[in-house]
């Protein structure tokens, strides 16, 4: 029989907890380190030994004790993870009050409400007494998120190794939205909570004539100076197009633009012919391009009123991938705002 429950030599604080961090260890594992508590109905004191502080072979159990995720039942899951789910887990220390069974720990999946109490795991067969004693999440492919604990006794601090991902994380909100995180923060309360947030910023200058047009764009700047943003890459653009415009029914436009990603370098290189209905007037354009890094695409434009275009993009890679991918496709739809024009040197 193992005995793994003794009396303290002194007096401790009502449901007291020391040590038992929860950590993590692989994508299916988390281990807690030695320390002791008492249970939640702080009645009996549980303890995790140091290793090899205390003899073998008397029935005690040594740090660390690893939960593994997919295993049910002890020193695992009460029930087995549900599939391409986001959760976060409670982890308990169990214990037998009977000293019938070992010290063991199991996790159950936490109830995210702030209406309704954590229930607590389904226990196994022998075992009566339970201790919260931390959390551990999973992504939607049921790994394990990598976190540490910092701190002792009842008040601990949980950070992510990386930044979990909401609803939001790319979004582009102009309003107040909603942000739901409990799948990476359990309904405690009065427990502080860091969002962080970054805000980014797109930029460009463009010179334009009636023949041609010069101009660069920056996406995502702010991802040059702050280190969080990084996930966001920066990537700028320097193109410029020439475009001819006569009385004929088929026009011809010219492009070549720059582009660069991280530290990646692309050229593209374009040519559109412009259809007209009317010696003044596009109906339609049909358009090929060459991107370096073996790209090629073509391009259909209509315009459906005077103000309003519709462009179709097609982009394929002829390199070694291309037995794997079919391309891309791009829909755009673009408005032109009326011009207001002004007179600036006129006398009257």
């Amino acid at each position: 029989m193992a005995n793994n429950q003794l009396s303290l030599a002194v007096t401790a604080q009502n449901l007291y907890i020391q040590g038992l961090e929860v950590v993590y260890g692989s994508a299916t594992t988390v281990t807690i380190t030695a320390g002791q508590c008492r249970d939640s109905n702080n009645e009996v004191d549980m303890f995790l030994y140091p290793s090899n502080t205390l003899p073998a072979n008397q029935g005690f159990v040594y740090a660390p004790l690893t939960l593994t995720t997919t295993t049910v039942g002890i020193n695992g899951v009460d029930v087995a993870l549900a599939a391409a789910t986001a959760a976060l887990y409670q982890v308990f220390l169990i214990s037998a009050s009977d000293n019938s069974q070992p010290i063991a720990c199991i996790a159950t999946l936490g109830l995210n409400s702030p209406t309704v109490a954590p229930l607590g795991p389904v226990m196994p067969f022998g075992y009566d007494t339970l201790r919260l004693i931390g959390y551990f999440a999973v992504d939607a492919s049921d790994n394990v998120l990598k976190a540490y604990t910092a701190g002792n006794g009842n008040v601990q601090d949980f950070f992510y190794d990386a930044p979990p991902a909401t609803a939001i994380t790319a979004g582009a909100s102009t309003s107040y939205a909603v942000v739901d995180l409990s799948a990476q923060v359990p309904w405690v309360n009065q427990t502080p909570v860091q969002i962080r947030y970054n805000f980014n910023a797109n930029a460009g200058i463009e010179l334009t004539h009636k023949f041609w047009r010069f101009g660069f764009a920056s996406n995502n700047i702010f991802s040059l100076f702050y280190p969080i943003n990084k996930q966001f890459t920066n990537t700028n653009f320097l193109y410029a197009t020439l475009h001819e415009f006569n009385h004929d029914y088929v026009n011809l436009g010219y492009g070549i633009c720059a582009i660069e990603n991280a530290n990646i370098y692309q050229m593209e290189f374009n040519l559109t012919g412009y259809f007209k209905v009317t010696p003044e007037t596009d109906a339609f354009q049909l358009g090929l391009f060459y991107r370096t890094w073996n790209e090629i695409g073509f391009i259909f434009g209509i315009d459906l009123t005077s103000n309003l275009k519709l462009t179709y993009s097609y982009d394929y890679n002829i390199s070694g991938i291309s037995s794997s991918s079919f391309g891309s496709h791009e829909i755009i739809f673009s408005y032109r705002l009326d011009r207001v024009w002004k007179c600036k040197n006129c006398w009257y």
